[in-house]
């Protein structure tokens, strides 16, 4: 019954938490920022929650009678924290698509997530202080690995079926059920107290269990507030996220995740992003579209004489809720035999394709605020669009900007992509606007800037226009717009290259994107940017000698932390490094998290069953071990780049023996440190408070500063480093006890 109920725990944390942080994502923009700062404050409460419940374990008289109280309050918190969420915007007086600065992410993720994780990290303890009365020292790792077993279910339950199945308050109520179910159960299994008691939980969680499936009332309430003031005509949630479909006369926007993707029908955007490009080709038989075709690119496109369209939509939902929404004429382009709709993003459908090259491809994606978008900027990327492009095909895509002004965040920004996308193609035409159009090209002889040759070539195309024509060829192309910023983006050099591996201009891109808001925040990307690299490890050198030295059984909470810090990275690294191998796919890159929870059951598991007679120093190979793989994990991922793709498989290992060799240490630190039965539970409550809290900051730095300044390779040095302190740390421990 014990290992049901941390099952069942470890089950519904995993599965709120992923329910939450997709519903906070939407109100934060969601970009890894906004993702790192969510989990490291989640996995903060979650280890105060444990830790306090280990400094008060004596306290409690009855834990069989506690556990069944707390349990239901664990759902309860996850219920009110999702309503809360859903009406965080009004609370907050924000309007839609308005966007929240970092400053704001940090504090109402502090607030929000508090009770819910508090109360989940008390419940491990809770269930620690059960079990510990049957096995003793082994109570650590059996409920470590059932309760990592239950993330692992929990989080391929939610990636692979329920959100597919239920909307986000069904999968909630769905999990409310499963939990007072268990508790009831649990009232009459374990020894809960009074019979009365007994009569009075279970009158609790039949009421809670009722009172959960009327939730729905309160959930299009809460929508409604939300969008108040504006015309909602339609919604709808995916896999990938949540659409809002609002309306004002005869046009309609489109709110992906809380923030505005594109307005249509907006003639004039559609018109520029197609027939600047257009005009830049001698050919146009065969064309790719990456994003937005449904908003009018599509019918602007049609209007030539192309045999074959590929329309890239990663999400098939956004199509199905604006099909019924867009002109007919829009729709006509949309079902034309012509067109072939495929719901693949770019560099999946890239490492597939095998067929004729394209004359045009247009890429609407987002600039690179997050890690997954700057992977459709990089130099390996902008190579295998060369590699599917004609000669003298025309590759376009735009990036934010200003025609006679570049502030340091947009010249850094369009500088780097530029001096990228130059390595490749020789010929880069730029169009200045509120948007700067980047045109490249292998071949020069047909590229132009004047607006007589290009007012010529429309009408030889026999396209007919509303917007773009030679006089507004005149105003987008005026010599002196052009010679600025042809000028500051060509000799503006202080900037480094863009590649998959070093992610520099989502730094640059995150940098821009903070310099909206006032804040103190706002100079964090610039402050950080100067701080070079072996200073880190001299800072971690110094913190790792003042805890030995302060208190030489500390450094096994220094290990902890460390070891924690290290299974949060690999986690990272090896989602950004199977989307740059592979390319974005979703529940894949739920699977990997999946597998690593997998690794820390087995591994925990495993070493459980030796721990009365495992040797001391066993810690030490556990640890080298770790430090070695985690400064690999980037080449491991560098070499399965060169690989077929069928053996893509290969690639799910890499999480899962990080969580191995994470789910042996923690036992064997807690036998470290725990040599009386009397300090149990306080000594358990502070390693995993230790163990969470690096798992956090490491979420939080690796994100926000690691990654997107030194890239993939020298931050896996990083966490390499820090675990190698953590073996020295025990090395000279062991040898002095």
């Amino acid at each position: 019954m014990f290992a049901i109920i941390i099952l069942v725990i470890g089950f519904s944390s995993i599965f709120i938490q992923s329910l939450l942080v997709r519903e906070l994502l939407v109100v934060f923009h969601g970009n890894e920022t906004s993702l790192g700062i969510i989990l490291s404050f989640w996995l903060f409460w979650t280890g105060w929650g444990s830790f306090i419940l280990s400094r008060s374990a004596k306290k409690i008289i009855n834990p069989a009678s506690t556990l069944c109280f707390v349990q239901l309050s664990f759902v309860l918190a996850g219920i009110l924290e999702f309503i809360l969420i859903r009406n965080l915007r009004g609370l907050l007086n924000l309007q839609p698509g308005q966007i929240i600065g970092l400053w704001g992410v940090c504090g109402v993720s502090a607030f929000i997530l508090a009770p819910f994780a508090l109360i989940n990290g008390f419940l491990f303890s809770l269930c620690l202080k059960l079990v510990f009365v049957k096995r003793g020292l082994k109570s650590i790792g059996d409920v470590y690995s059932v309760d990592a077993f239950g993330d692992m279910l929990g989080g391929i339950a939610f990636s692979f079926l329920f959100v597919f199945a239920f909307g986000p308050l069904e999968n909630l109520c769905i999990i409310a059920g499963l939990n007072v179910i268990i508790v009831l159960i649990s009232v009459y299994v374990l020894k809960t107290g009074s019979f009365r008691k007994k009569i009075f939980i279970a009158l609790i969680g039949f009421v809670f269990l009722i009172f959960s499936f009327f939730l729905r009332p309160v959930e299009e309430y809460l929508v409604k507030k939300e969008w108040r003031g504006f015309n909602l005509v339609a919604t709808k949630s995916s896999v990938y996220g949540h659409f809002h479909l609002t309306r004002y006369d005869d046009t309609f926007s489109l709110y992906e995740n809380g923030l505005l993707a594109f307005t249509f029908p907006l003639r004039i955007d559609c018109e520029e992003t197609v027939h600047f490009a257009f005009s830049q080709s001698p050919s146009a038989k065969r064309v790719l579209i990456v994003g937005e075709g449904i908003k009018g690119l599509l019918f602007e496109v049609l209007k030539y004489p192309v045999s074959e369209v590929y329309y890239l939509e990663l999400d098939p939902e956004l199509i199905n809720l604006l099909k019924n929404y867009i002109p007919d004429k829009d729709q006509k382009a949309l079902n034309d035999r012509r067109v072939k709709i495929i719901n693949l993003e770019a560099r999946a459908f890239l490492n597939r394709y095998k067929g004729d090259k394209f004359d045009i491809i247009l890429l609407n994606t987002p600039p690179p605020y997050t890690a997954y978008l700057n992977r459709f900027y990089t130099y390996e990327f902008f190579k295998k669009i060369k590699g599917i492009l004609n000669y003298n095909g025309a590759f376009s895509f735009s990036l934010p900007s200003k025609e006679n002004y570049l502030t340091k965040e947009l010249r850094d920004l369009n500088a780097s992509i530029y001096h990228t996308l130059k390595m490749v193609f020789p010929n880069i035409l730029l169009v200045p606007g509120e948007k700067i159009r980047f045109i490249a090209s292998r071949a020069s002889d047909y590229l132009s800037v004047d607006p007589k040759v290009l007012s010529r070539r429309l009408k030889a195309w026999g396209v007919k226009t509303r917007f773009v024509n030679e006089f507004y060829f005149q105003m987008k192309l005026l010599p002196w717009h052009l010679e600025y910023v042809n000028g500051v983006l060509k000799n503006y050099k202080a900037v480094r290259l863009n590649y998959d591996f070093n992610p520099i201009t989502y730094y640059y891109g995150l940098n821009f994107f903070s310099s909206y808001f006032r804040s103190p925040l706002r100079h964090f990307f610039t402050a950080v940017s100067k701080v070079r690299l072996p200073v880190y490890f001299i800072i971690f050198s110094f913190i790792w000698l003042a805890v030995y030295l302060i208190r030489k059984k500390s450094i096994l909470s220094f290990s902890a932390f460390s070891m924690g810090a290290s299974g949060m990275a690999a986690v990272i690294l090896s989602i950004l490094g199977f989307q740059i191998v592979y390319g974005y796919v979703y529940h894949k890159i739920g699977l990997l998290g999946a597998l690593f929870m997998f690794g820390l059951a087995f591994g925990a598991w495993l070493i459980n069953r030796r721990i009365n007679i495992i040797r001391r120093g066993a810690i030490l190979y556990v640890y080298f071990a770790a430090c070695a793989y985690i400064f690999i994990l980037p080449y491991l991922f560098k070499l399965l780049a060169g690989i077929p793709l069928f053996l893509e498989g290969l690639s799910f290992l890499v999480p899962f023996f990080m969580g191995f060799i994470s789910g042996l240490s923690f036992p064997l630190i807690n036998k470290l440190y725990s040599n009386d039965d009397s300090r149990f539970f306080k000594n358990a409550g502070t390693l995993y408070l230790c163990d969470l809290l690096g798992g956090g900051a490491c979420g939080l730095f690796l994100s926000l500063v690691f990654i997107p300044l030194y890239g993939l390779f020298l931050s896996s040095c990083i966490m390499s480093f820090l675990l190698f302190l953590s073996w020295l740390g025990l090395f000279l421990y062991l040898r002095t006890e």
